[in-house]
């Protein structure tokens, strides 16, 4: 379930990528095609990154982006995600909802009795 969870926030993210997950999802054996169409994703993402950094170099777009966020928030933000992906995936998280829901049906029944 925590596998499900994580690949559908990753997949609403982008509208195409979580029609192509779900369709090959239903399919028999999905994770050869899974596995080829994020290798498709990566190829092109890096392809088209490195052909506009190259083409950009030297033009005025080029100055006018230089405020980044710090890599460290970045790796920090990454972390955390990580974490969470993590905690979904090993179903660590049931204790926690269990005494959730707990809680929340004991304060119902103090509400009916009053």
């Amino acid at each position: 379930m925590g596998k499900i969870v994580g690949l559908a926030f990753v997949a609403a993210l982008n509208p195409a990528l979580l029609a192509a997950t779900t369709i090959m999802l239903l399919l028999p054996g999905p994770k050869g095609l899974m596995i080829g169409y994020w290798l498709g994703a990566m190829l092109t993402a890096v392809t088209l990154g490195l052909v506009i950094v190259f083409a950009l170099r030297g033009s005025s777009f080029e100055h006018s982006a230089k405020k980044t966020v710090h890599p460290a928030i970045s790796l920090a933000l990454a972390g955390i995600l990580l974490v969470v992906v993590m905690v979904l995936a090993t179903g660590l998280h049931g204790p926690i909802a269990d005494r959730r829901a707990k809680r929340k049906a004991a304060k119902r029944r103090r509400r009916w009795r009053r």
